[in-house]
């Protein structure tokens, strides 16, 4: 007898997946320019906190560029220097954002690392990240088998860092900074072996904040939420990470600071026209129950809790109905 315009389930706008698949194509892209890696290599990693970034971006970091199993153009700039996907026919296949080698300074015998870093959006993707973060790095010591040591050459094992930066995490994990690693427990007696001989996996959840006005206390999360602040410009972020971080810029580094910020520009925009869309529906859905509500109380043939059963409102909103139509 009379119809009704149902609530649409909005389904994800293929427009704004295409915003945020851009959005990260250019935060990984980012990440890998060398002078960005070397400040997080530096805050990370103990053995480079006296060095400069210079000294680490030309000296440490491994430089064959490759993001995500994607080769990028052959120039120094861009690092990666590990095929950054691992599979195994029985554990299937794990794909990492950024994988490369570090060589450790003052080290007898050469020395190395390897570091995977993960562009992470979501705080809470259904499980819990240092899961994954763990799982990552136990397939980063598995895959060396072969590569890094033969047979049972376990001692030749290199240490892994599994370094996942979250964009946007809920409020209370803002500016934080936890590591996750392996340690000797001495329960009973005097500890057995050093450090270096367990201390093998470390991972390190650094969630940012997109808050201008507050302050971290920290130098890495102070650098890591300009770089990343979705509501900094391109010009304003190259000024504070040049004068501030000494990061050198080239045209390559600013197109995807400004792609970036320009796919974050997009997709709030088009959030925003989402729910004004969706604000002007449900004042639509609003204004045809009332004229329905209205019709079948001039057709005086329905009682109160009829009337509610038709136009799926409660009692109380059509009695509220009723006393404005007296009125």
């Amino acid at each position: 007898m009379y119809s009704f315009v149902r609530e649409e389930i909005f389904s994800y706008p293929m427009l704004q997946w295409n915003q945020e698949k851009t959005f990260d194509a250019a935060c990984k892209k980012v990440l890998s320019k060398k002078a960005i890696l070397a400040y997080i290599v530096k805050k990370t990693i103990p053995e480079f906190e006296d060095y400069s970034v210079r000294e680490i971006e030309s000296l440490y970091i491994e430089n064959d560029p490759e993001i995500s199993n994607v080769r990028l153009a052959n120039k120094n700039p861009y690092i990666h220097g590990m095929n950054t996907e691992d599979t195994d026919m029985e554990e299937g296949t794990v794909r990492f954002d950024l994988l490369f080698y570090v060589r450790l300074p003052l080290e007898e015998v050469l020395t190395k690392v390897i570091v995977n870093v993960e562009a992470q959006g979501k705080f809470s993707p259904g499980y819990p990240i240092p899961k994954r973060m763990i799982y990552y790095m136990a397939r980063m010591i598995s895959s060396q088998h072969g590569k890094e040591f033969v047979k049972s050459h376990y001692e030749e094992i290199k240490k892994v860092y599994s370094i996942w930066i979250c964009m946007d995490p809920p409020s209370y994990a803002a500016n934080t900074i936890n590591r996750y690693g392996m340690r000797e427990a001495n329960v009973y007696g005097k500890p057995l072996y050093e450090k270096k001989d367990y201390d093998l996996m470390e991972g390190i959840l650094i969630c940012l904040s997109q808050d201008e006005e507050e302050a971290s206390g920290s130098d890495l999360l102070d650098f890591l939420n300009t770089t990343f602040r979705k509501t900094m410009s391109a010009k304003e972020k190259r000024k504070i990470l040049e004068e501030k971080y000494s990061i050198p810029f080239d045209q390559e580094l600013e197109e995807e600071m400004e792609t970036m910020d320009g796919a974050f520009s997009s997709a709030y925009k088009s959030s925003l026209e989402r729910k004004g869309m969706k604000r002007g529906k449900m004042q639509g859905i609003e204004q045809e129950k009332r004229e329905t509500i209205q019709a079948l109380f001039q057709m005086n043939r329905f009682t109160l809790q009829e009337i509610a059963t038709i136009a799926r409102c409660p009692i109380e909103k059509i009695l509220e109905i009723q006393e404005e139509l007296e009125q």
